[in-house]
């Protein structure tokens, strides 16, 4: 194994880590929401969170889960703030293994999508949380919460992608992460 291709593993199972242990101290933290106890409230976002997965702008069909543009993101953000940060990350990491597991998606990437797409609604959702954000209300008092919640999720996504793509092929992280920015707006 060259030294990228271990430097991007170990990318994919830290991001995979950073993921789970965000979630487990979501959980015990309290504020963020759990699964509804009637889960079926989830299906229509997750109906939707599946089908705009499926709905790329581009795929360069190599297999690996990446492409341009996915339309998810409304479910995931809507989720967040009906459920919580941590339905909307359970929604988010669903879609992702319903659609790249039925491409035949080789399964590390389908770890790094979730657990990307899976983080990004996690810490957002928390973010809009502590700016005052109410899970299942949006108020007049939510506007600055709900604005943090839209511009961050992209953000952190295209943090976590140009420092997988930093790892994979190396370059400037600031470069990366300008460049994913910009084609994710």
């Amino acid at each position: 194994m060259c030294d990228v291709s271990r430097k991007l593993v170990w990318f994919v199972r830290g991001i995979t880590v950073m993921f789970l242990s965000a979630a487990a101290a979501g959980a015990i933290w309290g504020r963020t929401g759990v699964i509804p106890s009637n889960p079926v409230e989830l299906l229509p976002l997750i109906a939707i969170a599946i089908v705009s997965e499926a709905m790329i702008v581009s795929d360069d069909g190599d297999n690996d889960g990446g492409h341009v543009l996915s339309f998810s993101a409304t479910a995931h953000v809507a989720t967040a703030i009906l459920f919580g940060p941590l339905p909307a990350a359970a929604v988010a990491v669903i879609a992702v293994i319903a659609v790249d597991g039925v491409r035949m998606v080789q399964p590390r990437w389908i770890a790094l999508n979730a657990s990307m797409f899976g983080s990004a609604i996690l810490l957002s959702g928390f973010l809009y949380q502590i700016l005052g954000g109410i899970t299942g209300r949006v108020t007049s008092s939510s506007g600055v919460a709900l604005v943090a919640l839209v511009v961050a999720r992209p953000l952190i996504n295209s943090m976590i992608y140009a420092t997988g793509t930093l790892a994979a092929i190396g370059g400037q992280w600031r470069a990366l992460l300008a460049s994913n920015v910009r084609d994710n707006l």
